[in-house]
């Protein structure tokens, strides 16, 4: 694209490294560039436009308190690693648990965003006896896995499952908080009409914010049906 000479790009890292080499080739050629979803090491782009993970997190902490006065041990499923939603939800997480002393973090393991890996680690931890009141993966499909690794255990009903992401669908987040199978998912919003605005400032020389947080929620059994 950069040797095509397109008139911007809109990127979605995977990792915070691996593609930031070429997004800064393009900067410097003077092609404009609006970073989507998730984070660069480097600060040459033009917008960014993404949810607070770190605030994700930390919510997802607070809410988990609220669950139980009482001591919860808590699994969490964590997002590939170099990721900055990864990292940033992890952080934001450990952050609340200085004002949740109820909170006891047993595993705190890497899933890599991908259903399987986390059935394999949730497994793991079934099988070892490991003593889990609530599990938070940083996204729904991780959820899943560890929902169904726990089932296979008979277990699925005494741990809490809590995801990121309250996606609407066949098979997606929203429709397992109705079916009980989670008690939360965190919407995580996409953003892509404000992907489409923003490019369209920058390239018709309108004004436009370096960085749009896009907000997020909780969404459980009080107000999952209203969402449908």
């Amino acid at each position: 694209f950069v040797n095509k000479n397109v008139d911007l790009l809109v990127v979605s890292p995977n990792e915070t490294d691996a593609i930031a080499s070429i997004v800064e080739t393009a900067y410097d050629r003077g092609i404009p560039v609006v970073i989507v979803d998730r984070k660069l090491n480097s600060s040459k782009y033009n917008a960014f436009i993404g949810a607070d993970n770190f605030q994700i997190g930390k919510s997802v902490g607070n809410y988990i308190s609220s669950l139980s006065a009482g001591n919860l041990k808590v699994v969490e499923l964590k997002g590939l690693t170099n990721s900055s939603p990864a990292e940033e939800r992890h952080e934001g997480f450990v952050s609340a648990f200085a004002h949740h002393p109820n909170l006891e973090v047993v595993a705190s393991v890497d899933a890599e965003w991908l259903r399987d890996v986390a059935f394999e680690k949730m497994d793991s931890l079934l099988i070892a006896g490991t003593d889990i009141d609530v599990c938070f993966a940083h996204n729904d499909m991780m959820a899943y896995g560890a929902y169904e690794a726990a089932r296979k255990h008979h277990r699925e009903k005494e741990i809490k499952f809590i995801g990121v992401d309250a996606i609407a669908g066949k098979g997606l987040g929203i429709e397992a908080v109705q079916n009980g199978f989670f008690t939360a998912s965190f919407s995580y919003p996409t953003g892509g009409d404000k992907v489409l605005q923003t490019a369209m400032n920058i390239l018709e020389h309108r004004p436009y914010p370096k960085v749009t947080v896009l907000s997020t929620m909780a969404v459980d059994s009080l107000n999952v049906e209203n969402l449908l």
